[in-house]
């Protein structure tokens, strides 16, 4: 994939390295389809919970060249990123544009969120 190569999921502790990158490639692909740019210093690898990524989310914001969007590998951590934003005095989407990979089961009722 032009622009990610040498980026491999970390098989960190609850990860699902196989998924992560497929995730990645997708990504990759999808930014390579549309001839914009990877800044392969903003991809982070990690567990799929919020922690991480506001974590994450909190080291891109915090960077010299913080995203505007940010593509998270779950909707979970994309709450994190969210999250992030929000420590920050973001607002979401107004100053930053935040998409999770799947889809969140909300503990009330199992509405989809």
């Amino acid at each position: 994939m032009p622009g990610c190569h040498g980026r491999e999921p970390a098989g960190a502790p609850g990860s699902h390295p196989e998924a992560a990158r497929v995730r990645v490639d997708g990504y990759c692909s999808a930014m390579n389809a549309a001839g914009l740019e990877i800044d392969l210093d903003h991809i982070r690898f990690g567990n799929f919970l919020p922690g991480e990524g506001e974590r994450h989310g909190a080291e891109l914001l915090a960077g010299p060249n913080p995203p505007t969007a940010i593509f998270a590998g779950s909707g979970l951590r994309a709450l994190g990123v969210i999250a992030a934003a929000a420590a920050r005095g973001l607002s979401v989407p107004r100053d930053l544009s935040v998409v999770g990979y799947d889809e969140i089961t909300s503990r009330a009722g199992g509405a989809r969120s």
